[in-house]
C-alpha cells in the first residue's frame, strides 16, 4: 500500500500525479507538522510489524512552503527560507519508529525525541480522534502496519467529509452534461475538476475511488484520510482542503462548488 504526501490537490490521475508514489510517508502529522519518510517497513500483517523512518529536508520543506502558504512574492520566499533555517537545524535527520502487533491491535510510536506512545486498536467508536489528541498519525501508521486490520465495524462511525453529498465541480457549466459527457470532453482532466462525494465514497469522476477513513478539522482547513483504489492498486491518500461552506471547498487554487444534482451514481 502507497501513502502519498499530503496534497494540495487531494488526487489526479495518473498522468498528473505532482509527487512521486515510490516515496512513502512516515505519518507524524496531527493538524499543522511534518511527517517523515519512511527509511524499512517489515513484518507488515503481522505479530512483529514495523516501520523506521526519518525526518528529511523534503519534509520540512513541505511544512514550511504549506503554513507560509499565504504569502506572496519575496516576502513568502523569505518566510520559507527563514522557517526552513529554523526546521532543518532542530529537526532533519531525526529518527522516528513504530512496531505493531497486527494479533493483537497494539502500536507503539517512538517519535523524533524519544518520546513514547502507545494506542489500541479498533479504536473505540467514541475515541477522541481529533487534532489535538494526537490520533490520526497513530491511526494511519496502523493502517501501514496492519493494513488487514482496519476495517471499520459494523457499529463504528463513518468517517465522512463536512460537506453535502453530490457532485461537485471548478465549473458550473459542466453541471448540465452527464458523466460520460464530462469524461468526453475532460477526458483525464476530469480527476482536476470534479469531486463526488457520496458518505464515507469519495471520488474524482475518473479513475480514482476512496473511502474516508478520517477527517479532522482546524478552522476551515479539513484534513482527512481515504484509502483508494485505481485501476486495481490501493493507494493511502491524505488530502487537504479548505471550506468555504457546506457546499464549496478550495482545493490549491481550485475551487469546487455543488451542483444542484449528483452526476455520478451512487457506489
Amino acid at each position: 500500500m502507497k501513502i502519498l504526501p499530503i496534497l494540495s490537490i487531494f488526487f489526479l490521475s495518473h498522468s498528473h500525479l505532482v509527487y512521486s508514489q515510490t516515496i512513502q510517508e512516515f505519518p507524524l502529522a496531527s493538524c499543522k507538522s511534518w511527517n517523515g519518510t519512511v527509511v524499512s517497513i517489515s513484518g507488515a500483517g503481522t505479530s512483529r510489524a514495523s516501520m523506521v523512518g526519518t525526518v528529511t529536508r523534503d519534509n520540512l520543506k513541505e511544512y514550511c512552503e504549506r503554513t507560509h502558504d499565504n504569502g506572496d512574492g519575496k516576502d513568502k520566499s523569505a518566510l520559507i527560507a527563514k522557517c526552513m533555517t529554523e526546521m532543518v537545524s532542530g529537526s532533519a535527520g531525526a529518527s522516528v519508529s513504530a512496531t505493531a502487533n497486527c494479533s493483537t491491535g497494539r502500536l507503539r510510536f517512538t517519535d523524533e525525541r524519544g518520546k513514547s506512545r502507545e494506542a489500541q486498536f479498533p479504536l473505540p467508536s467514541d475515541s477522541d480522534q481529533s487534532c489535538a489528541s494526537g490520533m490520526p498519525p497513530l491511526i494511519a501508521q496502523f493502517a501501514i502496519l496492519c493494513p488487514r486490520s482496519v476495517a471499520p465495524s459494523s457499529g463504528s462511525k463513518q468517517a465522512r467529509l463536512p460537506f453535502a453529498d453530490g457532485t461537485y465541480v471548478t465549473d458550473p457549466s459542466l453541471c448540465r452534461l452527464n458523466a460520460q459527457q464530462i469524461n468526453d470532453r475532460l477526458g483525464d482532466a476530469t480527476s482536476l475538476q470534479v469531486r463526488q462525494i457520496n458518505g464515507a465514497r469519495l471520488t474524482d469522476g475518473y479513475e480514482m475511488s476512496c473511502k474516508v477513513v478520517s477527517v479532522s478539522m482546524q478552522g476551515d482547513n479539513v484534513r482527512f484520510q481515504a484509502g483508494c483504489a485505481s485501476e486495481g492498486e490501493p493507494t493511502r491518500i491524505r488530502g487537504s482542503w479548505i471550506k468555504i461552506d457546506d457546499r464549496t471547498f478550495r482545493i490549491g487554487q481550485k475551487t469546487f462548488q455543488a451542483c444542484g444534482r449528483s452526476i455520478w451514481p451512487a457506489n
